[in-house]
C-alpha cells in the first residue's frame, strides 16, 4: 500500500469510527446500553485505526476474533445490530472497496463464478427493494449482505490468494468461540445443565440455544479434521482437541435438535462428499421436498394438523418428553413454525414475483396467519424471523430470488465436491473438506431456521466459501504450470 494510500485509509478510518461514535450515542438513549459502549468506543477507535493505517488484514483479523464476543444491540425500529463486530464489518467494507478502487491488487477473482452469482444475488435484492413494503429496512438488509460478502468473501479469497494462511483465521474464531462454549458451560453448570435454562445461559453472547447450538455445529468440522490433521502443527492440534472436547459437551448441552441432526448426519456426508453422489443427493432431496410441499399445501392438507383450541407441549424440566411432543407434532416451537410457515405460503401466494421486500417478513406476517396454529410465543417479542431461510428468500424476494439462492447453494456444494477431488496438496483437501462440512451444517440448520443474517453464522459462511473459491483458483494455477 502506497504511503498516499495509507494516509487516505487513515482518513477514511478515523470518519468512519467517529461518525460511528456519534451515531450510536444519538440513538441509544437508554443509559444502561450507554454504558456498554462508552468503554468500548475508545479502545476500539484506536485499534480500527492502528490496524487500518498498518495493514487492513490485521483490521479483518480482529473481527474475526470479536465476533463470537459481539452482543446484539436493538436499534430503534427494532432493527438489532452486533456490537462490536458490525461496526468494524461496516467500516471495513469502506474501507476494502477503497483499496479496491485505488490500489493495485489482484481481482482475478471477481470473474469466478461463485463471485458472479453472489453479484447477481445482490443485484436481484436491489431489484426486489423498489417494490418493497418497508424500503428502509430493504435497504439496510442489503448494506448488510454487502459487508458480509466483501469482508469474509472476497477480502478472505484475497487473503488467501496472497499466501496468507487460512489456519490463522480459524484459530482466531475457533479460540475465541471456544471461550464462550466454556463460559456458557460453567453457567450452565450452575442450574445443573438443566433443559430449562439452555435457552439463556449463552447470553448475552448469543440470543438463543438455536444460534449457539448451530455455531458449535459450524465449527465443529474444522475441529474434527484439524485435530487429527498431522501437517498441522502439533501445538495446534493439541488446542483443536481441548476445544473438540469442550465444543462436544457444549453441544450436548445445548439441546438443540437441529444441531444434532446435522452432526449425526456428517458421516453420511462424508460418504456422500468422498464417492461424488452429491448431484444425485441434491437431486433426490429436490423432489422430496417437492412432493412434501404439494402434499402439505394441496386442498388444505395442513389445517389436520391445527390446535383448534388444543395446548401445545413445554416441558422445561424433562427434554427426552419435549422430544416426544416434537414426534407428535405437538411441541411448541414446531406448532410455532407451522404458524409461520403458513402464513408465507398465504405471503407467497399473494406477491410471488416480486415478494415484499428484504428484511420486511417480520413487519407483514401477522397479517397472513391462521389463528388455528396460534401459539403461546406467537406474539414473538424477540422479532425473530421465518426459520426457514429458504422461504424467508421466496416471501421477501420472489420467485426469482429464492430460485437464486437455492441454485446458488446447490452450486456451491457440487463445486465444492469437484475442488475437493481436485485438490492434490492433502492440507489444501482437507481444509475443503471441513469447510463443505461446516458449510452442510450451516445449509442444514437453515431448512427450519434463518441464521444467514446473523454475525456469527454468516461469518463462517462466507469464510467457507472463500477457502473453496481460493483452493479451486490454486488447483488451475498448479495445473496451468505443469502445462507450461
Amino acid at each position: 500500500m502506497s504511503s498516499a494510500l495509507k494516509k487516505a485509509v487513515l482518513i477514511i478510518g478515523f470518519i468512519i469510527v467517529i461518525a460511528s461514535s456519534i451515531l450510536q450515542s444519538v440513538l441509544f438513549s437508554n443509559a444502561s446500553v450507554a454504558a456498554y459502549l462508552v468503554p468500548f468506543a475508545i479502545p476500539l477507535t484506536l485499534l480500527v485505526l492502528y490496524f487500518s493505517f498498518f495493514n487492513l488484514k490485521n483490521l479483518y483479523y480482529l473481527i474475526v476474533l470479536t465476533i463470537p464476543f459481539s452482543i446484539e444491540i436493538v436499534l430503534p425500529g427494532n432493527y438489532g445490530m452486533s456490537l462490536p463486530s458490525e461496526p468494524l464489518m461496516f467500516g471495513m467494507m469502506l474501507l476494502f472497496i477503497t483499496q479496491l478502487l485505488f490500489s493495485n491488487i489482484d481481482k482475478s477473482y471477481f470473474n469466478h463464478p461463485v463471485t458472479l452469482f453472489l453479484v447477481l444475488f445482490v443485484l436481484w435484492l436491489i431489484v426486489v427493494t423498489f417494490h418493497s413494503t418497508h424500503t428502509w429496512v430493504s435497504v439496510k438488509f442489503i448494506i448488510m449482505k454487502c459487508w458480509f460478502i466483501l469482508v469474509f468473501y472476497l477480502f478472505t479469497v484475497y487473503l488467501l490468494n496472497a499466501n496468507q494462511n487460512i489456519n490463522k483465521v480459524l484459530m482466531l474464531y475457533i479460540t475465541g468461540m471456544g471461550l464462550v462454549v466454556i463460559y456458557t458451560l460453567l453457567n450452565h453448570a450452575k442450574y445443573g445443565f438443566d433443559f430449562a435454562h439452555s435457552s439463556s445461559v449463552m447470553r448475552p453472547f448469543f440470543r438463543n440455544h438455536v444460534n449457539y447450538g448451530a455455531t458449535i455445529a459450524a465449527i465443529y468440522p474444522y475441529l474434527l479434521i484439524g485435530s487429527f490433521h498431522k501437517p498441522f502443527p502439533k501445538v495446534w492440534r493439541r488446542v483443536l482437541q481441548f476445544l473438540l472436547l469442550v465444543s462436544t459437551v457444549g453441544l450436548l448441552f445445548t439441546y438443540t435438535r437441529a444441531s444434532y441432526g446435522a452432526i449425526f448426519l456428517l458421516p453420511f456426508v462424508y460418504i456422500i462428499y468422498t464417492r461424488k453422489l452429491v448431484s444425485l443427493s441434491l437431486g433426490v432431496t429436490v423432489i422430496a421436498v417437492a412432493l412434501f410441499i404439494n402434499f402439505f399445501f394441496s386442498n388444505y392438507y395442513y389445517m389436520n394438523y391445527a390446535l383448534e383450541g388444543q395446548y401445545t407441549e413445554f416441558h422445561p424440566d424433562n427434554y427426552v418428553k419435549q422430544l416426544q411432543a416434537t414426534v407428535k407434532m405437538k411441541d411448541v416451537s414446531t406448532m410455532e413454525r407451522f404458524y409461520r410457515w403458513i402464513a408465507a405460503y398465504n405471503m407467497i401466494r399473494e406477491n410471488p414475483s416480486w415478494g415484499f421486500g428484504p428484511g420486511t417478513f417480520i413487519f407483514e406476517y401477522r397479517n397472513y396467519t391462521v389463528e388455528a396454529f396460534r401459539t403461546s410465543v406467537s406474539d414473538n417479542p424477540e422479532n425473530s424471523g421465518l426459520h426457514s431461510q429458504y422461504l424467508t428468500y421466496w416471501v421477501e424476494t420472489g420467485w426469482i430470488g429464492m430460485l437464486l439462492h437455492v441454485g446458488f447453494t446447490f452450486y456451491t456444494l457440487i463445486f465444492a465436491n469437484k475442488v475437493y477431488h481436485a485438490c492434490k496438496d492433502i492440507t489444501l483437501k482437507k481444509q475443503v473438506m471441513a469447510a463443505t462440512f461446516s458449510l452442510i451444517t450451516i445449509i442444514i440448520h437453515n431448512i427450519v431456521n434463518d441464521l444467514l443474517e446473523v454475525d456469527k453464522l454468516a461469518s463462517l459462511y462466507f469464510i467457507a466459501i472463500a477457502i473453496i473459491v481460493h483452493a479451486d483458483i490454486k488447483n488451475k494455477s498448479e495445473n496451468t504450470l505443469a502445462i507450461n
